[in-house]
């Protein structure tokens, strides 16, 4: 393993593989909610449909259900679906192991 500064940047590569740690990249997590809301309004509405089918109740049930899965996922009021903190944690142990010495 070695370790190199470059330009401020501490990169570690072990097995020719670099680790670079995240600096400043560009957050993709609002263009994949995005992305995600049309096949959950999907999901939504068939869901809504089949239920509302199922149990005999009223039509309107299929979009209400697809619009507010959809808006659930998009605006993840919680933080549960959209949540980068197990990565960073992952990145951050992956770089402490590569650093730590090996005999």
């Amino acid at each position: 393993m070695r370790v190199v500064e470059t330009g401020g940047r501490r990169v570690s590569s072990h097995d020719e593989w670099a680790i670079v740690p995240l600096e400043g990249g560009v957050d993709h997590s609002r263009m994949k909610r995005i992305a995600a809301a049309p096949l959950w309004f999907l999901v939504g509405w068939f869901m809504g449909s089949a239920v509302g089918w199922g149990f005999g109740l009223n039509e309107l049930l299929a979009p209400i259900a697809a619009f507010a899965l959809a808006g659930i996922v998009v605006g993840d009021p919680r933080g549960f679906i959209w949540n980068d903190g197990p990565r960073e944690k992952a990145l951050t142990r992956l770089i402490a192991t590569a650093d730590a010495p090996t005999s």
